[in-house]
């Protein structure tokens, strides 16, 4: 065994340092060089609590146990491999036998580190080293899954083994950064880290452990039992905001259903007959309201259209103007004057 990462890089850079202050065109600026030397490896978490706060899923690590990678083939080869007191979930029984037995099937072979690894090959019935797990106590990162996310990361990042990527400033101006948008992140304006590369580098690593606890594995193994936690929205109603909008609601349906019930019903006239129809329909009202007091006394009031629509066939009447000074000169329609002019002529 020997230690490997999986995939590793180097960034040379020139940091702007304006002794605090933020860079400008006028700002007293010195352009000191920074490197650093970045990896990532395969690992086992162990989690504890966790929780969700605005949407967004916390939890607590509490143990990080580094896988190991097994020179398969005594040369570059991109295998890692952990066995040992490492549950998958709680209650399961991690301790080795020496021979398979009951759920412990996977055979593991000892690193010299003391730490153990599967053993996908044979294992000969001579070799002492060999102890028996349940499989949800082994862990591996196949040749394949390695290989894929070493040749994506290395069209970003390169690699120490192939090439050195240098991040820098043209003309000594850290805002004028070029190239793709990670190399802007990690350069960060001239004022990398530490810091700040240890949080990109950490950012990366999550966002690549999600998508690997997201999907799992496609080879045809047996899944393992445990309590599925999903994100739902919940939704509580204070009913008795909802009061007045109902309210007025109800109130305006009985008033439209009021209104259609008194507006169908029959109004009775004064000479027995049912009269449905609205005065907004005819200009009789209007009309007769304009009859001068002699005409109007003589016909009496009228209550529906059907007796003003009787008395309007046989009435004849003219438009006068009264020079009455109580009436202040108003119009008015007259029988009489009608009469008159007829009589007249």
């Amino acid at each position: 065994m020997e230690d490997s990462p999986l995939f590793e890089f180097e960034s040379i850079m020139l940091n702007a340092d304006c002794n605090g202050e933020e860079f400008s065109s006028t700002s007293d600026c010195a352009l000191r060089p920074w490197a650093f030397r970045a990896s990532l490896t395969p690992c086992v978490h162990t989690y504890g609590r966790a929780s969700i706060k605005n949407q967004i899923l916390e939890e607590e690590i509490l143990n990080t146990t580094y896988l190991q990678w097994v020179n398969m083939s005594h040369g570059y080869s991109l295998y890692y491999s952990l066995a040992g007191d490492l549950p998958s979930i709680q209650g399961i029984d991690c301790s080795s036998s020496a021979i398979p037995s009951g759920k412990k099937t996977q055979a593991t072979s000892l690193f010299q580190s003391g730490m153990r690894y599967i053993n996908n090959s044979d294992p000969a019935i001579n070799d002492k080293d060999i102890l028996w797990y349940d499989p949800a106590c082994t862990y591996e990162f196949g040749f394949i899954p390695a290989q894929a996310i070493v040749d994506y990361l290395r069209m970003f990042f390169g690699t120490r083994h192939y090439n050195v990527m240098a991040l820098s400033a043209p003309y000594g101006h850290p805002n004028n950064t070029e190239g793709y948008i990670w190399h802007q992140r990690l350069y960060a304006n001239g004022t990398a880290n530490l810091t700040s590369t240890r949080a990109y580098m950490e950012s990366l690593a999550n966002k690549m452990s999600a998508i690997i606890r997201q999907r799992g594995d496609d080879s045809p193994i047996t899944p393992l039992q445990g309590e599925v936690q999903v994100v739902q929205t919940c939704i509580h109603v204070q009913w008795w905001w909802l009061a007045l909008p109902i309210a007025l609601l109800l109130l305006a349906i009985l008033f439209f259903v009021t209104t259609i019930v008194i507006s169908q019903r029959p109004l009775t006239s004064v000479a027995g007959r049912a009269e449905r129809r609205p005065w907004k329909s005819s200009c009789l009202p209007l009309l007769w309201c304009g009859l001068d007091d002699q005409t109007r006394r003589r016909y009496g009031p009228l209550n529906n259209l059907t007796e003003m629509e009787d008395c309007a066939d046989d009435l004849k009447v003219t438009l006068i103007r009264k020079h009455d000074p109580m009436d202040g000169g108003r119009w008015t329609l007259s029988e009489q004057q009608y009469r008159k002019r007829v009589t007249t002529i």
